[in-house]
């Protein structure tokens, strides 16, 4: 083999050169672009937690995502539906009020059919929004049921999983006549989530006895107090309460008055007498209404949260009880009208009208629930407003037999129950 000369040995050394030069780049770029893909990498996975964190916070979340609203004509009512469960976060996770929450449907021209509702929220200079379906249908007998008096309990059993409106009226006081009438009774409502075939109990309440050719007349259903008695003297029955409870029960059964979850109380009795004038307490709200009259300064108390209402010597029965108002003894004296019943009953009038039950509704401000382990000689108030059962109402309202309050068809207003009670259940929506 001939050796290389001077001038090839240079150009393979050239070649050498170029070739680990090439080689040397090649490695360089590699690097380059590996360092790069590992940056690009990291940016990514940092806009992907980004992203992620405002996917989680910057949302508007469903508890049931379609719904189907009972069309009633009731702007509250389907306002209180369409924002039912739905919260939003903003970017660091915290709620924002319903208040702040739009949504793009004219509440006053509503069809019954579905529609795509998009909610938006304007926060942290971003816009959210969230689109569900909701479908209307027109109110049927499958939606609403109305509860009269009957002197009975009734039951009603749900056929949806959904929120229901329970409203509650209390029956009237025993009255003498336009003038002197008895006290009214109070309006309970709020809204309650329920499943489906799940039972309920309700007492309607019935007014007190007005048989103005008697001396003395019995209390209404559900716990209105038997009137006193006078030989020169008309005294009423008071009015029974009307109440949602979650057993069945005899209506004046302590194990059975534990479990109302709402009551509407009721009025107190009249009393007419030739000399005197009287006024009856009117169902109350958290606390029932004075009966009151000239005969003398003994008043009938209405009942409150955690007593029935104290009157004549604050003797047993005479005063108001758990669940029952003030009774007279029959054919013996403590004249005046009967109390109201009520979560306590108001006092039997002496002399003048009788005191107005308080109403109850678990969850309400203000309420005071008795524990599970009361008995009925032993009653343990909480200082809750919960049932120990855990049901409980929201957008709850309370008004006492001298305020307004919506009539039975809920087309218009009136001051007090007048008459027998009433109950209503009404479902708003179902999913």
């Amino acid at each position: 083999m001939r050796k290389l000369n001077n001038k090839g040995f240079a150009i393979a050394s050239i070649l050498y050169s170029i070739m680990v030069l090439f080689l040397l780049l090649l490695l360089s770029i590699l690097g380059i672009l590996g360092n790069r893909k590992a940056i690009l990498d990291k940016n990514k996975k940092d806009i992907l937690e980004e992203l992620n964190k405002e996917v989680l916070y910057n949302r508007i979340n469903y508890e049931q995502k379609n719904i189907t609203i009972v069309n009633r004509g009731n702007i509250d009512d389907i306002r209180f539906a369409l924002l039912d469960g739905v919260t939003a976060l903003d970017s660091n996770g915290n709620t924002i009020g319903t208040d702040k929450i739009n949504y793009n449907l004219d509440l006053t021209n509503i069809e019954n059919k579905s529609y795509y509702v998009t909610y938006t929220v304007n926060q942290d200079n971003k816009t959210i929004t969230s689109t569900r379906q909701i479908t209307f249908v027109p109110d049927s007998t499958d939606y609403t049921n109305n509860f009269d008096y009957t002197g009975d309990s009734q039951t009603f059993t749900t056929k949806y999983d959904g929120s229901y409106k329970v409203e509650l009226w209390g029956a009237q006081g025993g009255s003498y006549s336009e003038e002197l009438q008895g006290g009214k009774g109070g309006y309970t409502s709020g809204i309650i989530q329920l499943i489906k075939n799940n039972s309920l109990y309700i007492y309607v309440g019935g007014s007190g006895g007005s048989n103005i050719s008697l001396k003395q007349n019995e209390g209404g259903y559900n716990g209105g107090g038997r009137s006193g008695y006078h030989s020169n003297a008309y005294s009423f029955g008071g009015g029974g309460s009307t109440d949602i409870r979650l057993k069945f029960g005899d209506s004046m059964d302590f194990s059975s008055l534990k479990e109302r979850i709402m009551t509407a109380a009721g009025g107190g009795g009249t009393v007419y007498h030739v000399t005197y004038t009287h006024l009856a307490g009117y169902a109350g709200g958290l606390i029932g209404g004075i009966g009151s009259g000239t005969h003398n300064d003994q008043l009938s108390y209405g009942g409150t949260q955690i007593s029935g209402g104290k009157g004549y010597k604050n003797e047993e029965n005479k005063s108001g009880m758990f669940g029952k108002g003030g009774t007279g003894i029959y054919n013996e004296g403590g004249w005046g009208g009967g109390g109201g019943s009520g979560y306590y009953g108001g006092a039997l009038g002496f002399g003048h009208g009788g005191g107005g039950g308080s109403s109850f509704i678990s969850g309400y401000d203000g309420c005071d629930a008795i524990a599970e382990n009361s008995t009925e000689n032993n009653i343990i108030h909480t200082g809750q407003s919960a049932h120990y059962s855990g049901y409980k109402f929201i957008n709850a309202v309370m008004y006492a037999g001298n305020e307004e309050m919506p009539t039975h068809d809920g087309t218009s207003t009136m001051i007090g129950n007048s008459g027998n009670g009433y109950a209503k259940i009404s479902l708003i929506y179902y999913y």
